[in-house]
């Protein structure tokens, strides 16, 4: 039997789709629309979409284990905290965690969580700077 595919989001909501992220527990799929500037979500059992506009370049979105509506994202060079409800149009609550590389033309490109927690971030070079790889440890 040959695979099927499906097309869940159209192009032209879009601008670049990156940084798909299953999330087990509400069985959503959150993405990123990485110059567009929105976090999304899409919950394939209703096949509701939904999105909120971060205003600035954002590359990955992963829930916080055991925190109801918080995730962490990035946004250009800086990790950051939001709340948002996966419903409406607008987060709340962000807070910079931690920016790379400050003073150097670098963003961060993409980030996954391990078992334990820690966010490994992978840095992309603007205008020729280096690239390189993060690692953040969770916050109690």
């Amino acid at each position: 039997m040959a695979p099927e595919i499906e097309k869940l989001i159209e192009a032209a909501i879009v601008e670049l789709a990156e940084g798909p992220h299953w999330d087990a527990e509400t069985q959503s799929l959150y993405f990123v629309d990485v110059t567009g500037q929105y976090i999304h979500k899409y919950v394939p059992s209703t096949k509701k979409h939904t999105k909120a506009r971060i205003g600035k370049n954002v590359s990955f979105i992963i829930p916080v284990q055991g925190k109801n509506d918080q995730f962490v994202i990035s946004t250009d060079r800086e990790i950051t905290l939001i709340t948002w409800d996966g419903e409406s149009e607008e987060v709340s609550n962000l807070q910079k965690l931690y920016e790379v590389d400050e003073n150097i033309e670098t963003a961060i490109n993409d980030g996954k969580c391990d078992p334990s927690g820690r966010l490994w971030a992978g840095i992309e070079h603007i205008l020729g700077n280096p690239s390189g790889l993060y690692g953040y440890v969770k916050l109690n």
